[in-house]
């Protein structure tokens, strides 16, 4: 019998209370809904939340064994959140999302599919590409990043369209391997400018939110 992909799922969570129960109750269906296919994992990493958000994610976690739970003792920021999870994550692919869920569900299928068909060293979940879309996201805050995007996508000789976002894919022994330095979001394009000077597989598919 072929052996399933162990899938690692990080989510980085800082003051996430009002939707960490909601988010992760949503996330752990559907990998249930998944178990023929994949072998799974989540890791929340509470990045020195000051509200609930630790001892809410330590109760999901005495109810699934599936899931873990990294303290930051205090906010070190996404890019450090990051590469707490990468750095303990035990799949074979990581995938990233955002705890808002502003990218569905059944992208976490999507991405991991596309990298094992392809090998890519990372999939992006791409609004920008043809057939995407940006929904859930104020207008403000699409604007400047469709702008930003723009920008990258220039600068990198059109090659992406986007690379700041969130929802991804990655090999993990690439992805663990990958010397970052930034602390904050500028984490996503980092990656991507490291994996292109590397010349790895950087695959897009269309991340409808």
């Amino acid at each position: 019998m072929k052996k399933k992909p162990f899938i690692s799922l990080i989510l980085p969570a800082y003051n996430e209370e009002s939707i960490i129960i909601k988010s992760v109750g949503v996330i752990v269906d559907y990998m249930k809904s998944k178990e023929d296919k994949f072998s799974w994992e989540i890791l929340i990493i509470n990045d020195g939340s000051k509200d609930n958000t630790g001892e809410l994610a330590e109760s999901l976690a005495v109810e699934n064994k599936n899931l873990r739970v990294i303290h930051h003792p205090v906010n070190l920021n996404l890019g450090r959140a990051l590469q707490t999870g990468f750095k303990n994550a035990h799949g074979d692919i990581i995938v990233v999302l955002d705890m808002d869920l502003s990218y569905s569900v059944d992208h976490i299928e999507r991405l991991v599919d596309k990298q094992i068909e392809t090998d890519a060293e990372i999939v992006i979940a791409s609004p920008y590409m043809k057939k995407g879309k940006v929904t859930k996201v104020p207008f403000i805050r699409a604007l400047l990043s469709r702008t930003v995007n723009r920008f990258m996508r220039f600068a990198a000789q059109e090659k992406y369209y986007t690379f700041t976002g969130m929802a991804r894919a990655y090999k993990a022994d690439f992805i663990k391997n990958l010397n970052l330095k930034t602390k904050d979001y500028e984490i996503n394009p980092e990656i991507l400018y490291k994996a292109m000077i590397l010349r790895a597989r950087i695959i897009e598919i269309p991340g409808p939110g």
